[in-house]
């Protein structure tokens, strides 16, 4: 696919062949004022069919529309009787201006090919000179800003997904931790079991090593695999915090003053310790943002057990993030990428009149409930 793609590759040509149109309409009707028929029709045609080139050739475009128009002053053209020739120089110059990889540059051209036509046409003439750069720089800052627009745009996206790239290694690096301890767990279980077993039981022991051996491989695989993500600093987590912690979050936002409200709903049950693991860090994600952002008096969580998922909702009733700070904040993607990772959902927006809610909702398996 080519930097413009391919969906519009027929736009330039149609509006080629339009203005190509228009400017021999104007010669063969006798509206444009000035210069040889055959030549004015030449150098217009020249710069209307180079618009289809705008975006693969950008400057070369330039070019050849500032330089036909500048041939057609020199020849005698009324510069204000021929009109698709301007707005091919227009289309041009802010094309170049959006396109090319030099697009100051282009500008510089046009200016300079423009100039010396209006030198021989109309004497020194600051005022007209003034004029023409003005003209061409309006046209090439239309191009320009939608340039910075795009930039910005590519940028932003750049940094979302290099933020959900690292809050997967992140995710990644504690569900390590969760599966190397249960592997762990079972591993010793199962050799507990086998020294408790009577000399007669070899089937039964056989089965156990198997299970043991099975469990120091696939430890050791993870070792090897998922421990590439780990950095120096990190260190594997000692004990798992769950939504059992959740208390102990809200502690910080007790120390600021800050009203606390924690509400549990259904019948607490244990979770598998990934999902509690991502319940715990979703909730203290949400509550780091009512801390930093929110300007909020008082927070609220929610945690319900039931219809085959755990649901985490905090609620506070501080000031709703603007368009920009939820659109440039990274801390919803990471809440997304741990619910997503689960098969479970994440809504979160401003509630009507003030204040801001986070819910998550991870299905839980049937086994553990």
């Amino acid at each position: 696919m080519t930097r413009f793609g391919t969906s519009r590759r027929w736009l330039d040509p149609l509006l080629a062949a339009l203005l190509t149109v228009l400017g021999q309409a104007e010669v063969w009707s006798g509206a444009v004022i000035g210069g040889p028929r055959s030549a004015v029709a030449a150098l217009i045609a020249a710069s209307t069919v180079a618009v289809a080139f705008r975006r693969r050739a950008p400057l070369t475009v330039v070019v050849v529309c500032f330089g036909s128009l500048a041939a057609q002053s020199l020849i005698g053209v009324d510069a204000n009787s021929a009109f698709a020739p301007f707005i091919a120089a227009f289309f041009a110059i802010g094309s170049a201006a959006y396109y090319a990889r030099r697009p100051v540059l282009a500008l510089i051209v046009a200016i300079c090919l423009i100039w010396p036509a209006i030198l021989v046409d109309k004497g020194l003439s600051p005022s007209d000179l003034l004029y023409a750069a003005v003209l061409i720089g309006l046209a090439w800052s239309v191009g320009w800003a939608f340039a910075v627009g795009r930039l910005r745009a590519q940028l932003a996206e750049h940094q979302a997904n290099a933020a959900a790239a690292q809050e997967r290694v992140q995710i990644a690096r504690e569900l390590h931790d969760v599966i190397a301890h249960s592997i762990s767990v079972m591993t010793l279980h199962a050799g507990g079991v086998r020294r408790l077993l009577q000399p007669g039981q070899q089937e039964e022991r056989a089965a156990l090593e198997i299970v043991e051996q099975t469990g120091q491989h696939a430890l050791a695989e993870l070792q090897r695999v998922l421990g590439a993500l780990r950095t120096p600093a990190d260190r594997p987590l000692e004990v798992q915090p769950g939504l059992q912690r959740v208390d102990e979050l809200l502690e910080s936002a007790r120390a600021t003053g800050m009203a606390t409200q924690l509400e549990v709903e259904g019948e607490p049950h244990p979770l598998p310790a990934g999902i509690d693991l991502s319940m715990y860090r979703i909730t203290q994600e949400a509550l780091t943002n009512v801390l930093k952002h929110a300007r909020a008096t008082q927070v609220e969580v929610r945690i319900r057990y039931g219809d085959g998922a755990v649901r985490v909702l905090v609620t506070d009733d501080g000031v709703p993030p603007s368009p920009t700070e939820r659109h440039l904040g990274h801390g919803l993607l990471g809440m997304r990428e741990r619910t997503a990772l689960y098969g479970g959902t994440l809504e979160a927006g401003p509630l009507p009149g003030r204040g801001f809610q986070v819910a998550a909702m991870i299905p839980v398996p049937e086994v553990t409930r």
